[in-house]
């Protein structure tokens, strides 16, 4: 396993970036051990990645996990690991795939139990990854779901996923072209899911809206005349970049999104299996400004019916983008304690 100071995350997220871009991602890890246990080792914490396949979603959270962190206690975290690999993967058993490539890693593992955690997608991947561990006889303590909600339609169109991408990685969508509010959209596409069924809205279908909806078509239509590549340039140059981040420049702008539409396109097919562990499910306190235009997020019902075991449910302070950046984040990390 890959050794990892808490100082030096960044640099390890990006560095395995960097390498699928120098076309050395073959027998790349997915794993990243951000600390060791001192001892025998009694409880595994690993974390999941999200849509992007990095761990940069919880950049605010390590620091407070890693303190709180026992001797005896391995804090880990999966990564998308080889490019070409997690592409490879159909995206119609692309979440099952993924949890059997990530158990075969933790089964490996000697430890008495497992926590595992996860952001957005990654609740996703970390709860179907707790029922193969279960299914192997392993202990898996409990599943902790941050913000994981699931599409409920298919989105599968370029623009829509450019927008979504755009949103999750904090660009100013506005100023890249991508107008209209969340609340607007959302009407729009419920209004066609409900003449057109689960079929996926086209690129002409967005730039034909109409009515209360002709501002969205409006920006559709402008955005539809750009190439994909011109399209990610404008919404790359509207980001802030800090030194560490995974997207440096816009190469690694470019394998983000790849990654991302390949997570995406995956948990729009996914249907959750049913798991008889303990799942402490994170919604977040406001869920009206999800990075991707759907309701109904914070779906208690849905975890009923899935959960056999304890079902825990809790409410953390922002929404999906900034619950784990502070302030907020200090709040999860009080639960996760």
């Amino acid at each position: 396993m890959k050794n990892a100071t808490i100082k030096g995350i960044a640099e390890v997220l990006r560095g395995k970036i960097s390498e699928t871009t120098e076309e050395k991602s073959e027998n790349i890890s997915p794993f990243i051990s951000f600390k060791e246990p001192e001892k025998d080792c009694e409880k595994a914490k690993i974390l999941f990645h999200a849509g992007t396949g990095t761990l940069s979603s919880y950049k605010d959270l390590l620091p407070y996990l890693a303190k709180s962190s026992r001797e005896s206690e391995l804090l880990g975290g999966f990564n998308f690991g080889s490019f070409e690999e997690y592409l490879n993967r159909d995206v119609d058993s692309l979440i099952i795939d993924t949890a059997k490539r990530y158990a075969d890693i933790l089964e490996k593992i000697s430890t008495n139990q497992y926590i595992l955690m996860g952001y957005c997608v990654g609740g996703w991947i970390a709860f179907e990854t707790a029922r193969i561990l279960v299914e192997r006889g392993k202990n898996v303590a409990k599943v902790v779901t941050i913000s994981s909600s699931l599409c409920g339609h298919n989105y599968d169109n370029e623009l829509l996923l450019e927008r979504a991408f755009a949103l999750s990685i904090g660009a100013d969508i506005e100023k890249a072209g991508y107008i209209g509010s969340n609340t607007l959209l959302q009407r729009a596409l419920e209004n066609f899911k409900t003449h057109n069924g689960d079929r996926a809205i086209s690129i002409d279908e967005l730039c034909t809206l109409s009515g209360e909806y002709e501002e969205l078509a409006v920006g559709f239509k402008k955005l539809s005349e750009l190439s994909q590549e011109e399209r990610l340039q404008k919404i790359f140059a509207t980001i802030k970049k800090n030194e560490g981040d995974d997207a440096e420049n816009i190469d690694m702008f470019k394998i983000l999104y790849k990654l991302f539409r390949h997570s995406f396109k995956g948990i729009m097919r996914y249907e959750p299996s049913i798991y008889v562990g303990d799942v402490h499910a994170l919604f977040v306190a406001d869920d009206t400004k999800h990075f991707f235009p759907v309701r109904d997020i914070s779906n208690k019902e849905l975890w009923e019916n899935i959960v056999l075991g304890d079902l825990t449910i809790d409410y953390i302070p922002g929404e999906h983008t900034n619950c784990l950046k502070e302030p907020n984040v200090h709040d999860v990390a009080k639960i996760l304690e």
